[in-house]
């Protein structure tokens, strides 16, 4: 779990703990997957960061910037794209962030409005989903061959059902915490990976997946036109171009 505790508001600790720690990891993870040689076209699609505040927030003062949501104990602001929901026990839930460093710079924002009392005091990454595709040519993915390799070999839980969901989900388990992300695959070499939270478990799901192809790739891909058990209905979305969480 990637939790990090700021020891000091100050601009320059927030910056160079976040570079170094948090941010960097997912760089790293990044670079290693858009260089495999069979990845394209990897991008990162949304984060969410809980940044937590030193007191509770007085919604009141800051209920003109967005509009109350539930039972009135968080005010939603938009700004930039990105969605901030402020409960009144002083965590700041942000979607649509693009790094710890926007999100704690975004926070640094949010306390300024709410006056000079509230400082930031922890975050934690709450999810981070992303996409990619393997260049497969002329080639695709026989999600039903696939399927019967992982129920056969894998450690992981895996569903496959076409008529409610297009793509091969896999859940992939992290540690005793038993924190899971889904990977999602589509047969033109579409893959999604969700409800990650650094950069270690990012490595971890495309490692596995990719020694998957390695170990199955005779079984699971098959020329364009042949027979398989996953083509795509007509006039069905193509699910691998819209966010698709947990």
């Amino acid at each position: 779990m990637c939790i990090g505790y700021l020891k000091t508001c100050s601009p320059w600790y927030v910056e160079q703990y976040t570079t170094m720690e948090a941010d960097l990891d997912l760089v790293r993870a990044k670079e290693t997957i858009s260089n495999h040689e069979d990845v394209k076209d990897f991008k990162i699609t949304t984060m969410t960061v809980c940044v937590m505040l030193d007191s509770l927030v007085n919604l009141a003062t800051i209920c003109d910037k967005g509009h109350y949501c539930g039972f009135y104990n968080s005010v939603l602001i938009r700004k930039n794209k990105v969605a901030i929901k402020v409960f009144s026990n002083g965590n700041l839930h942000m979607t649509g962030v693009s790094s710890v460093k926007c999100a704690l710079e975004t926070a640094e924002q949010v306390c300024e409005i709410l006056g000079k009392n509230h400082k930031v005091i922890d975050y934690q990454i709450m999810l981070i989903n992303c996409c990619f595709r393997y260049a497969l040519e002329d080639k695709i993915v026989s999600l039903h061959n696939f399927y019967k390799c992982l129920l056969r070999d894998s450690k992981y839980f895996c569903v496959l059902n076409s008529d409610t969901h297009a793509g091969l989900r896999i859940k992939v388990n992290y540690g005793p915490e038993l924190h899971t992300s889904s990977i999602i695959v589509f047969q033109n070499g579409n893959v999604l990976v969700n409800a990650f939270v650094s950069g270690d478990e990012l490595i971890h799901a495309f490692t596995y997946l990719s020694d998957c192809f390695k170990k199955y790739g005779h079984d699971i891909l098959q020329q364009k036109g042949e027979s398989t058990h996953s083509k795509r209905r007509k006039g069905e979305f193509d699910y691998s171009q819209f966010l698709v969480l947990k």
